[in-house]
């Protein structure tokens, strides 16, 4: 089965069946708005906001820049709020990207942010799956598994936006990626061009880096049965216009990764290596100590978190009393009228 997306061009000259090629994505599609309005109907309908940590800490240090755009109408390349003062292009500094913020809010269903993120993964993941063959069903069901994935939901309720976009995209990265090395054609690499221009318009390079880790071992050993079956044409247009089609993608994001890589020069975080651990340091010329480097790093066994809730323990700031009138709240309780600061900790994991 081939994607349905790359059928596109051939309109003209095939009967289009309602029944199977175009009602069982609109179901996909219900289906998703369904879900993200039934899980976030406090904020669609209710008013109520997400409280997103890492979101009221990037206001803080972006809120100079934001009154200087809003009363110049040009960028602050420099904010004072953080670090005694930095560069501001990697705190709030907004890049010419009016066709691909279309896009997104095309494959956002427009939907308000940040909860776009979980729709967009659930359609991401179910294009990839068609690209692969799998029957819309079947897709749509991987498409609700990946979306609604332990991980996704934490990193939007933690303020990720950025790195959790880049996962959603990060599926229909791949799915096109085989579509244009199975079926290389102009619209399936102009698709592979969208994917991954969307997915770098996230800006968040170490989820570009896994995927690139991911994409690399996939795309040699395709390459590698090109080759062994003879299909040179094929291999050699596949290449080119992967290449022209990464590029291209590269371009739309040239002037945030430019910034990023002279900023890496000068940033403790800028090296490419670790360094040797030394006493009292958490990092040196060479680059980061590991212990810093790996500090929020998930542990060997920390990964089946995404399996099973509390696996390890919650959150930080997750109370444990899930229940109003147990023993446990009323000596909480209790303890709170004589050492408030003592029954806040015990609250906590």
């Amino acid at each position: 089965m081939i994607c349905p997306f790359f059928t596109l061009p051939h309109i003209t000259t095939m009967k289009i069946s309602f029944k199977d090629q175009i009602l069982p994505h609109l179901l996909a599609l219900v289906v998703f708005y369904s879900l993200v309005f039934f899980i976030f109907r406090p904020m669609l309908f209710d008013g109520q906001e997400l409280n997103q940590h890492d979101i009221l800490a990037f206001r803080g240090s972006a809120q100079e820049l934001m009154e200087y755009r809003e009363a110049t109408g040009e960028e602050g390349l420099w904010v004072n709020a953080m670090f005694s003062g930095m560069p501001a292009y990697l705190i709030n500094v907004e890049w010419s990207k009016q066709a691909l913020n279309f896009l997104h809010t095309v494959f956002s269903g427009g939907l308000p942010h940040p909860i776009r993120a979980i729709f967009t993964a659930m359609l991401s993941a179910y294009i990839m799956l068609l690209c692969f063959g799998v029957r819309p069903y079947l897709a749509l069901v991987g498409g609700i598994c990946f979306g609604l994935s332990s991980y996704l939901l934490i990193g939007i309720g933690a303020g990720h936006n950025g790195r959790i976009i880049a996962i959603a995209y990060s599926p229909m990265v791949v799915g096109a990626l085989h579509q244009a090395l199975k079926k290389p054609r102009w619209f399936s690499f102009a698709f592979f061009a969208v994917a991954l221009a969307l997915h770098l318009r996230a800006n968040h390079l170490q989820i570009t880096y896994y995927l690139i880790l991911f994409l690399a071992p996939y795309g040699i050993i395709q390459v590698v049965n090109l080759f062994r079956a003879g299909d040179t044409k094929v291999l050699i247009r596949s290449i080119g216009g992967i290449a022209l089609a990464s590029v291209l993608a590269l371009l739309t994001f040239l002037g945030s990764f430019l910034t990023t890589l002279e900023y890496s020069k000068y940033s403790i975080r800028g090296a490419s290596e670790l360094s040797k651990e030394e006493e009292n340091s958490n990092f040196s010329q060479e680059g980061l100590s590991k212990s810093y480097a790996f500090a929020y790093s998930n542990g060997i066994g920390e990964p089946m978190t995404l399996l099973v809730p509390n696996y390890v323990g919650g959150s930080t700031s997750e109370s444990f009393v899930s229940d109003p009138e147990s023993q446990t709240t009323r000596f909480l309780r209790s303890l709170a009228a004589t050492d408030q600061q003592q029954a806040q900790q015990l609250a906590r994991y």
